[in-house]
């Protein structure tokens, strides 16, 4: 069944879609617009981060490469003539910058010949069989080692080497200043590493991530940045989604990613999409409250046609006129009083008309009945109630077959009615009893009324011929007691007359 809503729904509901629709369409695209260059900002400023901490830590590592640097030119213009004086220079170089865990000269044949802070047993020690000497020997260039735990301090280090045209110049690198450096960037859920080339945390803001040694190369992302691609990613990490942005230490190749939840790190986005649905719904408030008013005023026009129409259906036709309004509903207002004065003429002639033949329906002397289908009264005159001696309430519902000899109401079933269903009418001449016994006889002419626009019933008119039968009667009963002297009277001429024939015989 389809369903229909009110003019006052489809009013507010078309009004709301017009003033809504608009909104929410150009607010769509603004906020789909807007968010997406939110997110490309954000993206950015992400990727941004990551590469001033790779710069950052590449320049915390210039240092002590630079200095190394210059303690090799020193060791090549002939620093080690004065035995005191460059090993007191080495200590003012680990005092002045921490990051040097341990500065150490190494000969030619991988004998170590000075070492910061002093340590005799050092004095001597072979270290030919240590990856970076080796590396020395073919590449003959600045080397970087592989970072390691350092067995003194328990913190991830690293073997700066620099060649000398007599042995090697090292650096070793304590590498937890850069987790300290990363703890004062670390901005709230943010959280920020550093990875070597073998893909282990050597500096992160969570710090058991450097001290259990976790590898994050399966990280998508940092799989890339190892073959040398930086960028942004959205990874799954622990059951949650992050976003990631990683960038590369010129110097080493490490990646340097910073790593936030997606959550976290669009929020502003959320945040905006969150106040733009805020805001359709207050509009959308507001604009339902506009509607309901702007309705109202327009239907209250409408709403006293309606009362009106409702007098109307009561028979009041006496309502004031309908204050100015719009144009449109002014005419239908117009109109509406036309046809309600038409429709009071119209009923008063009516009523005058019912009136007149009210009086005529009671004053005949005919009588007069409509009856259902099974003979039962409808209605009936009062000259009807008058032969059968009952009051109108008393007829009303009865069939006329209660009135009649007990023997006859089958004839009246299928002749009476049968006849009336088939040919459409019935006439003739049926006896009844009335209220008080006596027995009176009705000719009548009955009809079948079918309009299509209510059940069928039969209409019909009828007349009181009791005296008329009676006299009838009385009358053939006179002619046959006539015809009986007659007869009487004609066989006693024929008698004499035969007994006159016999007397002249």
């Amino acid at each position: 069944m389809k369903t229909s809503f009110s003019f006052k729904n489809t009013l507010i509901f078309n009004f709301i879609l017009v003033a809504i629709l608009p909104i929410i369409l150009i607010g769509f695209i603004t906020l789909t617009i807007f968010t997406g260059y939110l997110e490309k900002e954000i993206a950015r400023k992400n990727f941004l981060l990551a590469k001033s901490v790779s710069g950052e830590i590449g320049a915390f590592i210039d240092q002590p490469k630079d200095m190394l640097r210059q303690i090799a030119a020193m060791i090549e213009g002939g620093g080690l003539s004065n035995e005191d004086l460059f090993r007191a220079s080495l200590e003012a170089v680990i005092s002045n910058y921490p990051v040097f865990e341990m500065i150490e000269v190494i000969d030619e044949e991988g004998l170590v010949k000075e070492v910061a802070p002093f340590r005799k047993d050092y004095i001597g020690l072979n270290v030919s069989g240590k990856p970076f000497f080796k590396e020395m020997q073919s590449v003959r260039d600045l080397h970087w080692s592989s970072t390691f735990i350092s067995p003194y301090t328990g913190e991830p280090t690293l073997t700066i080497a620099l060649p000398l045209r007599k042995g090697i110049l090292t650096g070793i690198l304590n590498l937890s200043i850069l987790s300290d450096f990363i703890d004062r960037l670390e901005r709230g859920p943010m959280k920020i590493g550093v990875i070597d080339r073998n893909g282990t945390f050597i500096a992160h803001s969570v710090r058991s991530n450097v001290y259990q040694r976790v590898n994050a190369r399966t990280l998508e992302g940092v799989g890339q940045a190892l073959l040398g691609i930086e960028g942004n990613y959205r990874v799954k990490e622990g059951g949650e989604e992050v976003f990631l942005s990683v960038a590369l230490v010129p110097q080493t190749g490490w990646p340097v990613v910073v790593i936030q939840t997606v959550d976290k790190a669009f929020a502003p986005v959320h945040r905006v999409r969150n106040n733009f649905w805020l805001g359709v719904g207050v509009a959308v408030i507001l604009a339902l409250i506009m509607a309901l008013f702007r309705v109202r005023k327009i239907l209250r026009p409408l709403s006293r046609l309606i009362s009106d129409a409702k007098k109307i259906e009561k028979g009041d036709y006496d309502f004031p006129p309908q204050p100015k309004s719009f144009p449109e509903i002014d005419a239908l207002s117009g109109d509406f009083r036309i046809m309600a004065d038409a429709v009071a003429g119209r009923e008063e002639t009516l009523q005058k008309s019912e009136m007149r033949f009210r009086n005529l329906f009671n004053s005949i002397s005919d009588l007069i009945y409509t009856q259902d289908l099974k003979g039962r009264f409808l209605s009936a005159n009062p000259a009807l109630s008058r032969v059968f001696g009952y009051d109108h309430e008393e007829l009303i519902g009865r069939s006329i077959a209660d009135f009649m000899n007990p023997e006859l109401r089958t004839f009246f079933e299928h002749e009476y009615l049968g006849r009336i269903k088939k040919d459409g009418y019935y006439e003739g001449i049926s006896s009844y009893f009335s209220k008080d016994g006596r027995k009176i006889y009705i000719e009548y002419h009955s009809s079948l009324v079918d309009s299509g626009d209510e059940k069928p019933y039969i209409s019909g008119t009828g007349r009181d011929v009791t005296e008329r039968v009676f006299a009838e009667r009385h009358i053939k009963k006179l002619q046959e007691q006539m015809f009986q002297s007659k007869k009487m009277e004609a066989i006693g001429t024929l008698a004499g007359g035969i007994a006159h024939d016999f007397n002249n015989l």
